[in-house]
């Protein structure tokens, strides 16, 4: 099912958005940021450790030397329009995303090739608490591309026909109703991970608690502990008495 919000204009629940901001341009210039309603269809996020292997003579087992570990996020949503003016605001914000895939340039003249590169396009991208960095802000990173898939099936907005003209809207041509769109998300960390030997504690731990790395539902330590012994959480409340839940649990 798909989690969506109920507005795409002024919406106000922006935790339920897919937010896309341009991170080489600092200030939150909203022109270089595209939010979209979040009618997410798939998303997965993939930790994959990378290990280099030199294999020895006369031992069974290589030597395994850690690398780093990489995260990836792969992320499909739906955009729909109910008219072909909110279908034009649709191919808009396609097409700011579109042009966020290319880099930064210092101009040094207006004359062909006379611009070299200042920054690289990275982004930052947010989804609720599943896609946030420690600051509660979007994730730091680049797409390897965006893929954009009009739905032929829910067909198009003609605006060079009469009957569909849409006013505050120039006449375009075909607009979509519905497009799909998909992305695959390399996250650059911009905080340390792992645990600290002196301490044994993770990084960026507050206090007693734990980073909340990568959702935000690790608070404290001590609920690690719990939620792996079961002896101080209270269960959740089921409406039934403590002897029907032992039934139920087999207890």
């Amino acid at each position: 099912m798909a989690v969506w919000s109920s507005s795409d204009v002024n919406d106000t629940k922006s935790f339920e958005d897919i937010i896309f901001t341009y991170a080489s341009i600092k200030g939150g210039q909203h022109h270089y940021r595209v939010k979209f309603s979040a009618f997410v269809t798939g998303f997965s996020d993939n930790f994959t450790q990378a290990w280099s292997t030199t294999s020895v003579y006369g031992k069974q087992d290589s030597i395994e030397t850690y690398q780093g570990t990489r995260r990836m996020i792969d992320l499909s949503w739906d955009v729909p329009s109910n008219g072909p003016k909110q279908g034009w605001g649709n191919m808009v914000k396609l097409e700011t995303l579109i042009k966020m895939l290319y880099p930064m340039y210092d101009v040094q003249s207006t004359r062909i090739n006379a611009a070299t590169i200042n920054k690289p396009p990275l982004l930052r991208l947010k989804f609720a608490n599943l896609i946030k960095n420690h600051k509660g802000e979007g994730l730091l990173g680049h797409v390897n591309g965006f893929t954009f898939n009009p739905s032929m099936e829910h067909g198009m907005y003609n605006t060079n026909n009469t009957r569909q003209k849409a006013i505050g809207i120039p006449n375009f041509g075909l607009i979509p109703k519905v497009y799909s769109m998909r992305c695959q998300f390399t996250v650059l960390h911009e905080q340390d991970l792992g645990f600290k030997s002196s301490d044994n504690r993770f990084f960026n731990s507050i206090g007693d608690g734990e980073s909340g790395f990568p959702y935000g539902f690790t608070g404290k330590r001590a609920e690690v502990v719990a939620v792996n012994k079961g002896t101080t959480v209270s269960p959740p409340s089921t409406g039934v008495t403590t002897g029907q839940e032992k039934k139920i649990t087999g207890g």
